[in-house]
């Protein structure tokens, strides 16, 4: 057997790694009946692009020979080392490379991270089990909360006022809420998103007062949202699924807190399901979901 070694993951791998993504996703879904994701990979998503321009350091490859078989990509935000993404080729599993990847990720972290997180499936047992053995806790369950956009969906306005606003002022004052609400400001990532032609910033306003945001992504995922106050929350929610609505989108998808009844409320009685459970987990807790609806489990 070919002797299997681990070196930092250069530029032009990363359409490999995302390939090899898809093709461990895929294997841990149809494991578990759930849906995979079966279309054909011929470029490297924008976001693979912005995590390895903006923090590529920690990012971790394993070969057997030239053939690359798992890879990881951990990000620095400030004192928060997240990791975005671990997975190893279907046909090298159990063989000790998520480990050792996972070792090397952590590393990075070490004399500037205070806490180490991540997201991963809840159906995810392996996964579970080695996080948890170096401290990563299980902390929060996050619910994935799905619909179809037809003909007859309506959703009440709720009084709030919505503006797009991708300025440099909204950035910043999102930051500041994130900062509060989500533990820790990630502005790069903000920046990312106001970038992005499939990206709307969405601000919303009770009379003038500015009461939180939403980030909607190809009018179809409203991930992240934010307010100061929990009660408005459920409305930013709301507005948010509107404005998919509006735009013509065909499905929508949102995490939330599984503890936050009010948000769950809201969508059950828009008429979302929830389409499957994640599991956040730390070596401490952060983050105030009555406050926050997480954004995905790359970037949380």
């Amino acid at each position: 057997m070919t002797k299997i070694t681990y070196r930092h993951l250069k530029r032009d791998e990363l359409l490999e790694s995302t390939r090899l993504f898809q093709r461990s996703f895929n294997h841990l879904r149809r494991k578990n009946n759930r849906p995979t994701h079966d279309e054909k990979i011929t470029e490297v998503s924008p976001f693979f692009h912005h995590i390895y321009d903006t923090d590529n350091k920690g990012f971790y490859a394993a070969f057997e020979g030239d053939k690359m078989i798992g890879f990881g990509f951990p990000l620095m935000r400030g004192k928060q080392w997240y990791l975005a993404d671990l997975f190893i080729a279907p046909g090298s599993q159990a063989r000790g490379v998520g480990r050792e990847l996972l070792k090397r990720c952590m590393r990075y972290g070490k004399g500037k991270a205070d806490s180490y997180s991540l997201c991963t499936f809840s159906y995810n047992e392996v996964s579970l089990a080695l996080y948890s053995s170096f401290g990563i806790m299980p902390l929060y369950p996050i619910f994935v909360m799905y619909r179809k956009i037809d003909k007859n969906f309506r959703v009440r306005p709720t009084g709030l006022k919505v503006v797009e606003d991708k300025s440099n002022k909204s950035i910043l004052r999102i930051n500041r809420l994130e900062k509060k609400i989500r533990g820790y400001s990630r502005i790069i990532d903000l920046r990312f998103y106001a970038r992005s032609p499939h990206i709307k910033i969405l601000n919303f306003y009770a009379n003038s007062r500015w009461v939180g945001y939403s980030a909607v992504i190809r009018n179809s995922h409203i991930m992240p949202a934010g307010s100061p106050y929990p009660k408005y929350l459920p409305d930013i929610l709301s507005e948010s699924v509107r404005e998919c609505i509006r735009s013509k989108g065909k499905e929508i998808e949102i995490n939330i807190g599984a503890n936050n009844r009010a948000l769950f409320e809201r969508l059950k009685s828009h008429g979302f399901k929830i389409f499957e459970m994640d599991v956040f987990l730390s070596t401490k807790p952060y983050s105030d979901l009555s406050r926050y609806a997480p954004a995905s489990l790359a970037m949380y």
